[in-house]
């Protein structure tokens, strides 16, 4: 495959893989910035092998990673490790992801992108003159709100609330259990977490005794009132 001169963003003045579509599918990338993002997604899997079967040999047609997982479930493991190594606490993180929804972690990792993608951007501008008065950035209300249960602790009750991420907020609650079964029942992405979570209690309160943001509701109850959040509250296209 040929190379040509150009300018990238990140590298500057650099190797690019020849426009030609006969040339493998690479036409028009960074030749360093492919091989970047090959040694990330590589990391990715060497790390969600060794936390699924205690080694990283990935790379083998034989292994574990592909006779045991199919191209989907490798796919989400990927996701969930990048989710995992994003966190302040992987460990934790590592010990709960499992039970996290493919759709939920999915929608994790874009925010988490779409917050390093911003943060980058705003250290570029360092260039541009201060404004006399600067705007304050209205607050993200993006988010989930949720449903866990802690069965030990709390027999027949559910804790309902918000987070901006869900998975950040379950591995808080297991340090409040020494058994750390704390258990995501359901949880809904919406675009006012604030708003979502307010109506949320009020429904839930309509149907059993209310203790702050516990509920003594059955589980099946406890869904069918958060599902019903996924329409009313989701994110506007």
């Amino acid at each position: 495959m040929g190379t040509v001169q150009g300018t990238c963003p990140i590298h500057g003045l650099t190797d690019f893989y020849d426009d030609d579509p006969n040339l493998g599918g690479k036409g028009g990338k960074c030749v360093a910035c492919n091989s970047a993002k090959t040694k990330a997604n590589d990391k990715l899997r060497s790390d969600a092998c060794f936390r699924l079967f205690g080694h990283r040999r990935f790379g083998n047609s034989g292994s574990e990673w592909y006779t045991q997982l199919t191209r989907e479930q490798r796919k989400q493991e990927i996701e969930r490790q990048r989710l995992i190594n994003a966190s302040e606490d992987p460990e934790q993180v590592a010990t709960i992801i499992q039970q996290i929804p493919d759709d939920i972690v999915e929608i994790e990792n874009a925010l988490n992108q779409q917050k390093a993608e911003e943060e980058t951007s705003d250290e570029e501008e360092t260039d541009e003159e201060p404004a006399e008065e600067v705007e304050q950035d209205p607050k993200d209300t993006r988010g989930f709100i949720y449903i866990f249960r802690c069965e030990s602790a709390w027999e027949g009750w559910v804790k309902a609330g918000e987070a901006g991420l869900v998975s950040d907020r379950l591995g808080t609650y297991q340090t409040y259990s020494p058994h750390r079964d704390y258990v995501l029942v359901a949880s809904v992405y919406v675009a006012n977490r604030g708003e979502a979570e307010k109506k949320l209690h009020e429904e839930l309160e309509k149907h059993g005794q209310r203790d702050h943001e516990w509920f003594e509701v059955s589980i099946e109850t406890a869904i069918a009132v958060i599902e019903e959040f996924r329409e009313e509250f989701g994110e506007e296209e």
